[in-house]
């Protein structure tokens, strides 16, 4: 999109234009797929997939996980333009949130960071979904996700920065919870790293 249509987008969003999406998406965590050689159209989704570090055998727990995101009624926006992407935007429609917390939940399961409840062995991790959001930008969707995680031992909570990207194929429900389950999988890698470091006892 260039700098005309990325400011006329966005004084659609602030004056009115934008409207809140009828339904939710449906946010169903499901980790990415490695892409298949020469599909072009997905190129952008994945290379390679890596497994998220396990914490099995550690003195820590992801006993309490939470939504805290200031704006839990939306997670982007889709721009919609009457024919190419060189057209002006005309339309702009904010996506309504599905329960983002089950969705933080069923990513945590699928990915070897099972919750479960904090003993005199394993002490309680603490993970918080801050922010969840993705939009279209020319022929790409992109999206953001940041967890926070506040870990026994560490004087200060922990901020983890997922970003996700594909080809916006059709603009489709489906295909915005498959970048914000990229950024998710981002931001999962970095605080499972750090969650090996610290039951291991490393420095963070």
């Amino acid at each position: 999109m260039n700098k005309r249509n990325l400011i006329l987008a966005a004084l659609l969003l602030g004056t009115g234009t934008a409207s809140l999406a009828a339904d939710p998406l449906k946010m169903v965590y499901e980790p990415p797929q490695p892409t298949r050689a020469g599909n072009h159209m997905d190129a952008m989704i994945v290379e390679t997939v890596e497994e998220v570090p396990r914490i099995e055998g550690c003195a820590l727990a992801i006993a309490r996980i939470d939504d805290v995101r200031p704006d839990k009624d939306t997670v982007g926006v889709r721009i919609l333009f009457p024919g190419t992407i060189f057209s002006v935007p005309l339309y702009g429609e904010s996506l309504r949130s599905g329960d983002a917390r089950a969705w933080l939940e069923g990513a945590l399961r699928a990915s070897n960071l099972p919750i479960q409840p904090a003993t005199e062995q394993a002490k309680s991790v603490l993970v918080s979904l801050r922010l969840a959001h993705a939009w279209s930008a020319g022929l790409n969707l992109n999206s953001q996700v940041v967890l926070l995680a506040d870990i026994p031992g560490v004087p200060s909570v922990r901020r983890y920065h997922g970003f996700g990207g594909k080809v916006n194929n059709a603009g489709m429900d489906m295909e915005y919870v498959q970048t914000l389950n990229l950024a998710m999988k981002d931001a999962l890698m970095q605080m499972g790293a750090d969650l090996q470091k610290a039951c291991r006892g490393a420095p963070l």
